[in-house]
């Protein structure tokens, strides 16, 4: 009898620090966001097809960022509003990016317009509409926009770990095992 009830009190423990490790694994989930790059600049003359058709493959969501690689001096990556992105217009940016390695993050849901901030390689079709998801987590989202050097997201992904692994090794200590 004694060792029925020792087996029941370790499966109902042993059964706890699973539930824990797979809420453990839907915090890592929660807070993932990825990187995107975009090898930026002119290739076959052809970008926007190209570029177009390759957002449209992925699916981006909220904290997600998008790497632009490109040769500075030579070209530059500007957020734009989708009026500028249809025109081609390259005077007012909502940001502009010169560094050849830039990252955007992509902070709420809805369509970013992107184009070349040389005005001749965006009538070639160098741009990009990147659309992201809506966030269907019933949580509100504190990710801004961040200019090249930030670390937001490596952070968040960070702070999301480390409070799952002390969620679960705190439960792991007060289960006795």
């Amino acid at each position: 009898m004694a060792n029925s009830i020792f087996r029941s009190d370790y499966q109902s423990k042993a059964f706890h620090v699973l539930g824990l490790f797979c809420f453990m694994l839907l915090m890592i989930q929660e807070v993932y966001a990825r990187e995107f790059t975009v090898n930026w600049g002119l290739h076959n003359g052809n970008n926007a097809e190209t570029y177009n058709q390759w957002a449209e493959k992925n699916r981006f969501q909220i904290g997600d960022s998008l790497l632009f690689i490109y040769t500075p001096n030579k070209d530059s990556v500007l957020h734009v509003t989708m009026e500028d992105y249809n025109n081609c217009r390259v005077e007012e940016p909502i940001s502009n990016y010169t560094d050849g390695h830039s990252v955007f993050t992509l902070s709420h849901s809805g369509p970013f317009y992107f184009i070349s901030g040389k005005q001749e390689n965006c009538q070639k079709n160098e741009k990009l509409v990147v659309v992201v998801l809506a966030d269907r987590s019933n949580r509100s989202s504190s990710i801004a926009e961040t200019n090249p050097n930030s670390s937001n997201t490596v952070s968040s992904v960070f702070i999301g770990v480390a409070a799952s692994a002390a969620a679960f090794v705190a439960s792991t200590f007060l289960l006795g095992f």
